[in-house]
């Protein structure tokens, strides 16, 4: 199966007050720890980047293809639209990621691209404690839908509309709903399961 990787890189950062995906997270820059999962994965087919017009270049890495949105102000779904526009003719699914999401690692990847495989569904969204998270898989068989989609609210519209088209893919990794917003974020990262939580309390 062709998976096409389309990572949102495209927002303004308004909360962090600063470029946030040129900041450091655990080591490396946000961008960097948010991609290097789709990169590195043997089951996603390509990568496709979605930034904004004043994207830095130097952010740029090997086995990725970045595409700029000049209508990045306009919200999230004008990203959407851009990355899969430029995303292959051979694409099956598309796996909409986030790029201030540095938590998603390639096993969870690899979980949830099997899980879409086995699921006779053609949507797929993780959960995490009964909130929904990122990223989400859509069969391309939505591509002239996801193209008109319009303002600042991503895939949510398709799948609100489309309830019986869902999977639900429970996990127990609050990466798929921990995003950096602001400097603490970045510092404190999340605390990611079950397990975890109590041995704090």
């Amino acid at each position: 199966m062709y998976i096409s990787a389309i990572l949102l890189a495209a927002g303004r950062s308004t909360r962090m007050g600063a470029d946030k995906l040129s900041l450091p997270y655990k080591g490396q820059p946000l961008l960097h720890r948010s991609l290097a999962p789709l990169i590195s994965s043997a089951l996603v087919s390509e990568a496709i980047v979605v930034v904004n017009p004043s994207f830095a270049a130097p952010l740029v890495r090997a086995g990725c293809t970045v595409v700029v949105n000049h209508d990045a102000h306009t919200g999230m779904a004008s990203s959407l639209r851009t990355g899969v526009m430029a995303a292959s003719a051979l694409a099956d699914a598309y796996l909409v990621s986030l790029a201030d999401m540095p938590e998603i690692g390639q096993s969870l990847i690899a979980t949830l691209v099997e899980a879409f495989v086995r699921s006779a569904r053609k949507i797929l969204v993780p959960i995490y404690e009964e909130r929904q998270g990122h990223p989400v898989i859509l069969d391309s068989q939505y591509r002239e839908r996801l193209l008109r989609i319009d303002g600042d609210v991503g895939a949510r519209e398709i799948i609100r509309e489309n309830p019986e088209a869902v999977e639900r893919v429970p996990v127990d990794d609050s990466g798929v709903v921990f995003d950096v917003d602001t400097p603490a974020n970045l510092a404190d990262g999340p605390v990611r399961t079950k397990e975890q939580r109590e041995s704090t309390q």
